[in-house]
């Protein structure tokens, strides 16, 4: 059995209970910013579903009640496709955006960064997951607009951003689907398997 934090229980999902004490005043004793590394979600979710099936506000109504935490904003980091490598994606990619800025979700872009390897033209994401570490530090430690940063991403590179915050009294949790999920974040977090049982029920409640 994985040895965890004391912050939680010995346990796959974690309990309210188990959040740690927040440093601030009791308006904001609750508050917590859902951050959602996009292309990590999009390539580990689809292994298991069409990712237009799962609604990320019913994921993020879903962890705010598992976790007990008032989610006051959810962030969506993403690339933008290239046009010129096919029109038909990239205007499906913006109005999937569009959709989800009406539902009130903050959406965060960049480019695709485009290489030319061995005479191929390769696109490639380059710089999303340091804007997000720099947005979990900058919302949670210097705005001080949450003290509790929930992350949607099985990626390790996030350890060190949500390690600072968390020496800093910030409460850290992170969830994904099983595949394509860190076991270093699992074993210094907090966390929140999404497996097929919970995604079944949160698709019944589109």
């Amino acid at each position: 059995m994985i040895m965890k934090p004391n912050l939680f229980k010995e346990q796959k999902t974690i309990e309210s209970s188990s959040i740690s004490t927040p440093r601030y005043g009791s308006e904001m004793d609750n508050a917590g910013i859902l951050f959602i590394d996009a292309n990590n979600w999009y390539h580990n979710l689809k292994k298991y579903y069409n990712n237009n099936k799962v609604s990320i506000k019913n994921i993020s109504n879903y962890l705010s009640k598992k976790l007990n935490i008032n989610i006051i904003e959810i962030r969506w980091y993403t690339s933008i496709p290239d046009i010129e490598e096919n029109e038909e994606i990239y205007f499906k990619h913006l109005k999937f955006l569009e959709d989800l800025k009406k539902k009130g979700i903050q959406i965060i872009t960049r480019k695709l960064q485009k290489l030319k390897i061995k005479g191929q033209t390769i696109f490639k994401e380059k710089g999303i997951d340091v804007w997000i570490a720099v947005d979990i530090i900058r919302l949670s430690l210097i705005e001080k607009k949450c003290n509790k940063v929930v992350l949607i991403s099985g990626d390790a590179d996030f350890v060190p951003a949500l390690e600072l915050i968390s020496k800093n009294k910030i409460s850290v949790i992170s969830s994904s689907v099983p595949k394509g999920y860190s076991y270093e974040l699992r074993t210094k977090f907090p966390y929140i398997t999404l497996n097929k049982e919970i995604l079944d029920s949160i698709i019944k409640n589109n």
